[in-house]
């Protein structure tokens, strides 16, 4: 079955050129199975963690336009692969509801299998790997590297606004990255955050170090 899937997904996000790429999605199916065995899931549990895992970012409306007809693809794939209606439905619902968007003004309640899911998302956006996803996907949307202007804080962002142009490479570390450790459901989870996040605030004091204050 998994198989099958990683199939589907890697077909599905051949195109993709923001970071949310078929090599992100293994990234994040390994960081699932490593955090699944240190929660000590059941194997029904680590199957189904693995499932959402390859799937986490096919419902993700910065990738596809047709959110509706996905569900319906994805519900049809899981089917054909042997699923039951109410694991599908489980399936659909943390895929729809773990991104950092999807939580910005009311946190969902995930399973534990789609909890380690969140996590393992994104600790991928954290370290050397996060730091390059984000530079690779602010070049693809058109982002200045940075600016002068300052980064929004937590309570001015939304679902309706957090992906808009505006902000820079820089200042969206400052808006979601260097946050989600804090966001980590699972003590592994938020062992790892901790060490990707010291890197990235490394990184940044190392950028302003080299950046001349009269260009920021």
């Amino acid at each position: 079955m998994l198989q099958a899937i990683a199939a589907f997904v890697e077909k599905d996000l051949a195109k993709d050129k923001t970071g949310h790429d078929f090599q992100h999605i293994c990234r994040v199916v390994h960081l699932t199975a490593r955090l699944a065995d240190t929660e000590a899931l059941s194997m029904a549990e680590r199957e189904q963690a693995l499932v959402m895992a390859y799937l986490h970012d096919s419902l993700d409306d910065k990738i596809f336009s047709n959110i509706d007809q996905k569900k319906i693809q994805i519900a049809d794939l899981l089917g054909r692969l042997g699923m039951d209606d109410e694991a599908i439905k489980q399936v659909l619902y943390v895929i729809t509801h773990l991104s950092f968007k999807a939580n910005l003004t009311q946190k969902h309640h995930l399973p534990l299998a789609g909890q380690i899911v969140q996590d393992a998302d994104r600790l991928d956006a954290l370290g050397a790997v996060g730091i390059a996803r984000a530079c690779y996907y602010g070049g693809a949307k058109g982002q200045s590297l940075y600016d002068e202007e300052a980064p929004r804080s937590q309570a001015h962002l939304q679902a309706e606004n957090y992906r808009q142009n505006t902000t820079s490479v820089i200042n969206h570390f400052y808006e979601k990255l260097l946050h989600l450790e804090s966001l980590m459901n699972t003590p592994s989870g938020r062992q790892i955050a901790r060490q990707r996040t010291v890197f990235m605030e490394e990184f940044l004091a190392q950028f302003y170090a080299e950046v001349d204050a009269k260009d920021l």
